[in-house]
């Protein structure tokens, strides 16, 4: 019976889809703005060298913020109804820098990142701990090993930072406040932990401030450090080859083989640094008519990974791509709202910074709605939308991703694109685990119906070579299309299905 009531439910859903009166008069009044100088350019600005590469709090990211702020003002967007905003939602967030760490066994004394790398968590003062060998990490490992309050070491297994949840928990109800990672089989791949971790960003984390922040910025209890074979033989006073045979010998039924090593104790210091700082999501609106207290965002993440020296990360298209794609969308709004075609509900027009470190600005707005009196109702968020996936052979492809249980707003923009012949795209919903990487997760958390598009993932992600001229404008018109068309459609339509998935 409630399957029966479920499936009929999504035929009622779909038929909605098709059969709701929508205003295309009104939205052909703005169509037309949408083109590919206006695209280019402004991805142009934002990945450009003065916004150095936008990262949370920097001064690129300030500038980029006071130019979308322009762009919204100059284009005819209102400011939030609390208004005396200047379109701009501030909140405060605490930076974690790369933790440096120091490593005293023997007599020696061990360094990060030379030796030692600190991934996770801190120690501010120094500990002196005994040291225990678990081997692979694995429940029998630990049998009859008194490790409580102690530190570990295990091997890695396949990559060189991998060891199961069930261990961590393990090592989280003994409360070891160190775990030491070394891989056996791949030793040298420590050196590209090493490179990585003296990249300013690695390390590099970002938190709300808030009450459960202040004061205690660090959520992982237990410090992991990554070590250099060097290191690993101070601690033991033997070959990592031999570690592993004892590792393998227990995994083979030998545990108690383990308890025979002879430990020694160390001395770990892993401090970090740690400031506060401010991000802004910029905010603007056209206000709905008789529904305006209902809101459609449309939403894209301005933020990216910033730089050091003279080497930064443009972000062409992670997020420049989607920023300038609601930005196209506001012009035609506005150009549909000068004709007198007004949405019925309010279109919210945002761009997130702190997406990069976690979501920060689009959970801070869902928490503190800046629209006074109104509530969201939509979401459709757009991230990396410029480039080609390099495993699709589809060069008109689009991600259209939902949440696993409601497909309404999928089959809206389905249907739409291929209603619109100035879409011509086939539309797939993608990977599931993309849902969780981008704004829209913060909207769906709070049971507002969200779509994220998105192209995929490229060789050039997250790397300086994300550059305005490796995007593909044409592609991006026809995705902004139907970003378009989606929100018009929404803005209008009787009724929004609610979120059937949110908890």
């Amino acid at each position: 019976m409630r399957t029966t009531s479920f499936l009929f439910f999504f035929w009622a859903v779909n038929l909605s889809v098709e059969a709701q009166p929508i205003d295309t008069v009104g939205k052909r009044a703005g169509y037309n703005t949408i083109k590919v100088e206006d695209l280019r350019n402004y991805v142009t600005v934002l990945a450009s060298q003065e916004f150095f590469g936008r990262e949370i709090g920097s001064e690129g990211a300030n500038k980029a913020a006071s130019y979308l702020t322009s762009f919204f003002r100059e284009n005819g967007l209102r400011d939030s109804a609390k208004g005396r905003t200047g379109y701009q939602q501030p909140f405060r967030i605490i930076r974690e820098g790369a933790t440096e760490g120091k490593l005293e066994v023997g007599g020696q004394s061990f360094y990060s990142p030379t030796d030692i790398v600190v991934r996770h968590g801190e120690l501010s003062s120094k500990r002196t701990l005994k040291v225990v060998f678990a081997g692979f990490g694995d429940d029998h490992d630990f049998d009859s090993l008194d490790i409580k309050g102690k530190a570990v070491l295990i091997l890695a297994k396949e990559s060189l930072t991998s060891y199961g949840y069930g261990t961590y928990d393990k090592l989280k109800a003994n409360h070891c406040p160190v775990v030491f990672v070394i891989n056996p089989y791949h030793p040298e791949k420590y050196v590209q932990v090493r490179k990585s971790s003296e990249d300013e960003q690695a390390g590099k984390r970002y938190l709300l401030e808030n009450r459960s922040t202040i004061g205690d910025t660090t959520t992982a209890k237990i410090t992991e450090i990554y070590l250099s074979n060097r290191a690993a033989k101070a601690i033991y006073g033997i070959d990592i080859s031999d570690l592993l045979k004892l590792a393998e010998k227990s995994k083979a039924g030998e545990p108690s083989l383990l308890r025979k090593l002879s430990l020694g104790k160390v001395s770990v210091t892993a401090p970090k640094k740690i400031d506060s700082g401010i991000g802004y999501n910029i905010v603007g609106i056209i206000p709905g008519t008789d529904k305006a207290s209902e809101v459609v965002a449309i939403t894209a993440h301005y933020d990216h990974l910033g730089g050091r020296d003279s080497v930064y990360f443009p972000g062409a298209d992670d997020n420049a791509s989607g920023v300038s794609s609601i930005m196209e969308i506001a012009q035609a709004f506005n150009a549909a709202a000068i004709k007198g075609f007004r949405p019925h509900r309010t279109i919210a027009f945002i761009a997130f910074s702190g997406e990069e470190s976690g979501l920060l600005g689009s959970n801070y707005l869902v928490q503190h709605n800046p629209l006074a009196g109104c509530h969201f109702v939509a979401d459709v968020n757009l991230d990396m939308v410029g480039r080609q996936d390099s495993k699709m052979d589809n060069p008109n492809y689009l991600y259209a991703t939902t949440d696993q249980t409601t497909n309404f707003l999928y089959t809206l923009a389905d249907s739409l694109s291929r209603e619109d012949t100035g879409v011509a795209l086939n539309l797939s919903k993608g990977k599931y685990m993309f849902f969780f990487g981008s704004d829209q997760y913060s909207f769906y958390s709070a049971g507002v119906p969200s779509i994220l598009f998105f192209r995929g993932l490229h060789a050039d992600y997250h790397r300086p070579t994300d550059t305005p001229d490796k995007l593909n404008y044409s592609s991006m018109v026809r995705i902004v299309h139907l970003a378009y068309d989606t929100v018009w459609n929404l803005s209008c339509r009787n009724q929004i299905p609610k979120n059937l998935g949110a908890k």
